[in-house]
């Protein structure tokens, strides 16, 4: 359990903190796949637990998020990239977030935290590794870990976390209706997130399941041209011609419980058309584990 303020505490129930539309605990299982070009297919998968927690400081409550059992291609983590790649990312979870009245996420609250565990996790990795490479991932973990802007962006590379935190409320109190939202996808990693221009629709009849389904569909509207994402510019260089702009679509669905508003499932799916066979698909899938809730 990470640290956090001494007059903070775990909210007992969706009504004790404003009605905000989320459960204090839920663990889900995600898996995503990658597609880019001729390239073969990756997959990752992982559960992860988020919970809401009060903030004194803040009408808004802090978003915790944890993550583990992390498989690549269906195994653990086995080549020394991945291996590496793992070690050096995990001491950022759980991670500690705050949240705006959309639940958008603000800023990272526990880096403290995040350093302190780092501090441990880089002497096993240097017990387990040696050479160039490692150095390099031990330097680029570090110095993210180290600046609150660089540790904010490597949290908004994290698709659930991108996905889970999607304005879909108007108010604490209330979802959003049929509006149109700039969502930022991180489906080109180490770059800024593409934005797509988005319609959001929430279909009023309730399944067999007691929910509310929202609908999301959106295009790519970028400034950035196809040549900008391949070379990962934050923004675009020169003038970028309609010719020239990348093209994606944005498909997503989320069922919510009707009473609470809780998120019960995201199946998403993206894609972004790029030159020199860069072009990349993602497909997002996280339900919320109920079984495991003994866990909690």
């Amino acid at each position: 359990m990470i640290a956090v303020m001494p007059e903070a505490k775990k909210i007992d129930s969706v009504q004790d903190f404003f009605d905000f539309p989320l459960s204090y605990k839920r663990i889900f299982g995600v898996s995503i796949a990658f597609k880019q070009g001729n390239k073969e297919d990756q997959h990752l998968s992982f559960e992860t637990k988020v919970t809401l927690i009060r903030d004194s400081s803040s009408q808004f409550p802090l978003l915790e998020i944890d993550r583990y059992n992390l498989f690549i291609n269906r195994q653990m983590p086995s080549y020394i990239g991945d291996k590496l790649a793992h070690d050096c990312g995990k001491v950022i979870y759980p991670a500690l977030i705050s949240l705006d009245k959309r639940f958008g996420m603000v800023a990272v609250k526990n880096q403290q935290a995040m350093l302190e565990r780092w501090a441990l996790s880089k002497e096993k990795i240097k017990e387990k590794h040696s050479g160039e490479v490692v150095l390099w991932y031990l330097n680029k973990a570090e110095k993210t870990l180290m600046d609150k802007t660089l540790l904010f962006r490597s949290l908004q590379q994290d698709l659930f976390l991108t996905a889970f935190c999607a304005p879909l409320y108007e108010t604490p109190a209330s979802l959003k209706k049929n509006v149109y939202v700039d969502l930022n996808i991180p489906i080109i990693p180490f770059t800024k997130p593409i934005v797509y221009k988005t319609e959001q629709k929430i279909l009023q009849t309730k399944d067999s399941e007691n929910t509310i389904t929202i609908v999301q569909k959106g295009q790519v509207s970028d400034e950035r041209s196809g040549f900008d994402l391949v070379a990962k510019n934050a923004i675009a260089v020169g003038i970028v011609d309609n010719k020239d702009k990348a093209k994606g679509t944005l498909d997503a669905v989320y069922e919510l419980n009707s009473k609470t508003s809780v998120i019960e499932s995201i199946r998403a799916h993206y894609t972004i058309d790029l030159p020199d066979n860069e072009s990349r698909e993602i497909s997002l899938n996280a339900f919320y584990l109920k079984e495991k809730d003994y866990l909690l």
